[in-house]
């Protein structure tokens, strides 16, 4: 199998400087059938494994870390603020246009 520059010099020297398939064959000792596929060809050749990578560290807790990741999509997220001092409610809060943002102490339980 040719590399992507290769396919791209075969390329360049056919449809650019217009050298024959024989030329370019002998120039850059490929056969001919090769040189035409890379004309045919202009696509970047892709890699697909054949088989799935093994993950011996994390394959026996994948289950356990999607069923986490799961359980996070439907909890609501929660960050501290420390940026707005002096107003009873951060102005991040209090400017929120879909209410998506609430405002409760550590002592008090989030709301929703």
């Amino acid at each position: 199998m040719i590399q992507m520059d290769e396919k791209e010099t075969i390329r360049r020297l056919y449809f650019i400087k217009r050298h024959s398939i024989r030329q370019i064959a002998e120039e850059l000792n490929h056969s001919r059938k090769t040189v035409r596929k890379a004309i045919a060809d202009a696509s970047v050749p892709q890699y697909h494994l054949t088989a799935p990578k093994p993950s011996p560290v994390m394959g026996p807790h994948m289950n356990k870390v999607m069923e986490w990741l799961e359980k996070d999509k439907s909890r609501r997220k929660i960050s501290k603020c420390d940026l707005c001092f002096g107003d009873e409610v951060p102005a991040c809060v209090a400017n929120c246009p879909n209410e998506a943002l609430v405002y409760a102490e550590a002592s008090e339980p989030v709301p929703g």
